[in-house]
């Protein structure tokens, strides 16, 4: 499992004009998931050049902004990627030491608090070095990283991984 965690300082999100419900969802997330599995995180809206989380939400997908060229989501209900979570930054060590989290708002515009708080959850996951499960062994909750749960925790299985890398 490869944190996203360098040193030994809290996780330092930052994140670049969300909307207010996404902004509302990252930080639930924070502080109900993150830093409840034993990672402290802070929040600094002018970040140094070392900052460990960038969250971004836009309305990715559209015909002038495709973005990665991925097949985003057009509404809450189309298929498609909602959310995604890209490496920056690779440390000495092989791990993400920055992640940038992107929420797209094509989505997220009319799916609700539990919706968001679940994306927020599961992109966040990601940033922190959590994968989606493999197995049925690692299901047992069927937490946020099992994408369509929609639970807004992480697992035991999960929360153990985090533990052992920080």
């Amino acid at each position: 499992m490869g944190g996203n965690r360098s040193d030994a300082a809290p996780l330092t999100f930052t994140y670049v004009d969300l909307i207010q419900a996404m902004d509302n969802a990252t930080d639930w997330v924070r502080a109900n998931d993150i830093q409840p599995a034993g990672l402290p995180t802070s929040y600094d809206a002018t970040p140094p050049s070392n900052i460990d989380v960038i969250v971004i939400d836009r309305q990715y997908g559209n015909a002038e902004d495709p973005f990665c060229d991925q097949a985003w989501a057009t509404s809450g209900t189309s298929g498609g990627i909602m959310g995604l979570t890209t490496c920056n930054s690779i440390n000495s060590s092989n791990q993400c030491q920055s992640a940038d989290v992107r929420y797209n708002n094509n989505w997220t515009f009319d799916v609700g608090t539990s919706a968001e708080r679940h994306l927020a959850c599961h992109e966040n996951g990601h940033a922190i070095g959590l994968k989606h499960p493999v197995s049925s062994a690692e299901m047992f909750g069927q937490g946020c990283m099992n994408f369509g749960t929609g639970e807004v925790n992480y697992t035991s299985h999960d929360r153990g991984h985090i533990a052992a890398a920080f």
